[in-house]
C-alpha cells in the first residue's frame, strides 16, 4: 500500500457510524480505564517527589510553566479539534494544518526564550528563567504530534491513543524520580520528567498513527479549519487567565511555598476532571461530530453522556471534600498540611466545573467554537476578579472566592451554550440539579463525622465510607426511581438479557 492510500484511508470516518454508539461507549471505557492508570501514575509521582523536594521547587516550576502553558495555546491554534469536527476531510488539510502547528512550535519557542527573562524579573527569581527557557525548547517537539493525536481521535483508535500517553507518562515520571532521589538537582528533576514525556509522547504518536505529511499545494480547505480552530484558540487564550492566572497572582504576593501549596492542592483537583470528564470528552466530542446532521440523535446522545458524568463526578467531588484533610496527609505526607485545606476549598468548584466543562462538547461538535470564544469573554474577567478578592487570604482565599464564583456561573453558562442548539437548558439542568445536591449533601454528611485526632488513614476511610455510602444510595435511587432515566434502565436490562442468554448458553 502506498503512503498516499494510507493517508486517504486514516481519514475515513464513514464506517464508524453505523458502530458509533457500541464504539463511543468502548472508547469511554477504554479512556476511562486508560485514565485511571495515569492518575495511579500520578499519584505515585506527587507522593513521591512531595517527598524528595520541598515545596518551593515545586513553586518554581509552577512559576514557570504558568508562562510555558500561556505561550503553548498558540500552537495547537485549536486545529487538532478542527480535524476531529469536519464531517469530511482531505489530506491535503491536514498537512497544511501540521505545516501550521509545526511553524508555530518554532516561533513560539523562539518568542518565549526572548521573553524568559521578564518572567525571571516578574517572579522576582532568576532561577525562572532558566527554566522558562528549557521548557519552552519542547513546544516544537509537542507540535509535530498535534496532527498525528486528532487523527487517532478522529478515527476513534482510543487504544493507541491511550497506551502511548500513559507509556509516555510512565517512562517520564520514572527517570524524574530517579534523578530526584540520586542527586541534588531537585526542581530539574521535574523539568527532565516533562522533556521525556513530551519527546516520547510524540515519537510514539507517530509510530502508531500512519499518516505522514508531505509537499502542501493546496490551502484552500485549511482556511475554514483555520477559521474554526482560531475561534477556539481564542478562548483557550482567554480561558488560560482562570488556569494559570491564580498561580501568578499567588507566586507574586505570596512567594514560591505558598504558591507550592496552591498548585499541589490544583493538581489533586485535576485528577478527578482527568479520569472522569477528559476521557468522556474524547469519545463523546468525535461521536457528537458525527451525528451533527441528525438532531435529535445528538441531543440524546449528548444528554445522555452528560447525565453519566455528572452522576459520577458529584459522587467523587463529595468525597474529595469530606476527605480533603486525611488524603493529602497520606499521599504528600508531612509538611503539607496547609494544601489540604486549599484543596478543600477547591474542590467545591468541581460541582459547577463538571456541566460547564460537557458544554464545550457542544460547542466544539457542532462547529460553534465562536460563540464558545464570546462564553470565555463574558466569564473570564469575573473569574479574574474572584482572584484579587481572595488574593489577601492567601491561597485558600483565591481557593474558596474561585469556587464561589464558578457555582454562580453554572446556569448562565448552561443558557448561553444551548441557545441555538438541539438540546435544551432546562433538559441539562434536569440531569444535574439531583446529582449536585445529593453530592452536597453526602459531603456535608462527611465532613460532620471528620476526627481531626484519628489516624491519616482510618480517618480518609470512615470519611469516604460516610460520603460515599450515603451518596450511592441516593444515586441508586435516582437511577431506579426517576424518570429521565428510563432509557438507561431499559439498556442496562437489555445487557443484562444478553449475559443471561450467553451463560445459559454455555451452560
Amino acid at each position: 500500500m502506498t503512503q498516499a492510500e494510507k493517508n486517504r484511508r486514516v481519514l475515513e470516518v464513514d464506517h464508524l457510524i453505523p458502530d458509533l454508539r457500541r464504539r463511543t461507549a468502548k472508547g469511554g471505557a477504554i479512556a476511562v480505564g486508560a485514565q485511571i492508570a495515569r492518575m495511579v501514575i500520578q499519584l505515585a509521582n506527587l507522593s513521591i517527589m512531595a517527598r524528595l523536594l520541598p515545596p518551593a521547587d515545586f513553586g518554581l516550576v509552577a512559576m514557570a510553566t504558568a508562562v510555558t502553558v500561556f505561550v503553548g495555546l498558540f500552537t495547537d491554534l485549536g486545529l487538532s479539534a478542527a480535524t476531529v469536527q469536519r464531517k469530511e476531510i482531505a489530506h491535503e488539510t491536514v498537512n497544511a494544518l501540521f505545516y501550521v502547528n509545526a511553524a508555530m512550535g518554532v516561533f513560539v519557542m523562539l518568542a518565549t526564550m526572548a521573553a524568559a527573562p521578564l518572567a525571571g524579573w516578574g517572579f522576582h527569581d532568576p532561577r525562572v528563567t532558566w527554566i522558562v527557557i528549557t521548557l519552552a525548547a519542547q513546544i516544537p517537539i509537542v507540535a509535530l504530534s498535534v496532527q498525528h493525536g486528532a487523527i487517532l481521535q478522529r478515527g476513534m483508535r482510543w487504544g493507541a491513543i491511550q497506551w502511548s500517553a500513559i507509556a509516555a507518562q510512565f517512562v517520564g515520571v520514572l527517570v524524574g524520580i530517579v534523578i530526584a532521589w540520586q542527586t541534588d538537582l531537585g526542581y530539574w528533576a521535574l523539568i527532565v520528567q516533562s522533556w521525556i514525556s513530551a519527546v516520547l509522547g510524540t515519537a510514539l504518536l507517530w509510530i502508531v498513527c500512519p499518516w505522514r505529511p508531505g509537499r502542501t499545494t493546496d490551502w484552500h480547505g485549511a482556511r475554514s479549519a483555520l477559521k474554526f480552530g482560531l475561534h477556539l484558540a481564542g478562548f483557550n487564550f482567554v480561558n488560560y487567565f482562570h488556569r494559570q492566572f491564580d498561580d501568578v497572582l499567588v507566586g507574586s504576593r505570596w512567594g514560591a511555598v505558598e504558591l507550592g501549596y496552591y498548585t499541589r492542592a490544583y493538581e489533586l483537583l485535576r485528577i478527578p476532571l482527568v479520569l472522569i470528564s477528559s476521557p468522556v470528552a474524547s469519545a463523546v466530542i468525535p461521536a457528537l461530530s458525527r451525528l451533527q446532521a441528525t438532531p435529535e440523535r445528538w441531543r440524546n446522545a449528548y444528554l445522555e453522556a452528560l447525565g453519566a458524568v455528572v452522576l459520577v463526578s458529584a459522587g467523587v467531588t463529595a468525597m474529595m471534600i469530606a476527605s480533603a484533610k486525611p488524603f493529602v496527609a497520606l499521599l504528600l505526607g508531612p509538611g503539607w498540611s496547609a494544601a489540604a485545606h486549599v484543596f478543600e476549598l477547591l474542590a467545591i468548584s468541581m460541582f459547577a466545573a463538571t456541566p460547564m466543562n460537557a458544554t464545550g462538547w457542544i460547542y466544539i461538535s457542532l462547529g460553534r467554537s465562536s460563540r464558545m470564544f464570546a462564553w470565555s469573554l463574558m466569564a473570564t474577567p469575573l473569574i479574574m476578579i474572584s482572584f484579587l478578592v481572595g488574593l489577601p487570604y492567601g491561597a485558600a482565599g483565591v481557593a474558596f472566592s474561585y469556587s464561589c464564583v464558578m457555582c454562580v456561573l453554572t446556569i448562565p453558562c448552561l443558557m448561553f451554550a444551548a441557545h441555538g442548539t438541539p438540546v435544551r437548558t432546562l433538559q441539562m439542568l434536569r440531569l444535574t440539579v439531583l446529582p449536585i445536591a445529593a453530592g452536597v449533601a453526602s459531603a456535608a454528611a462527611g465532613l460532620a463525622q471528620h476526627h481531626s485526632g484519628a489516624p491519616p488513614l482510618l480517618d480518609f476511610v470512615t470519611t469516604c465510607a460516610v460520603s460515599g455510602g450515603l451518596y450511592t444510595a441516593a444515586a441508586l435511587a435516582l437511577l431506579v426511581f426517576d424518570p429521565i432515566y428510563t432509557a438507561w434502565r431499559a439498556r442496562a436490562a437489555s445487557w443484562l438479557k444478553v449475559i443471561r442468554m450467553t451463560a445459559s448458553r454455555s451452560g
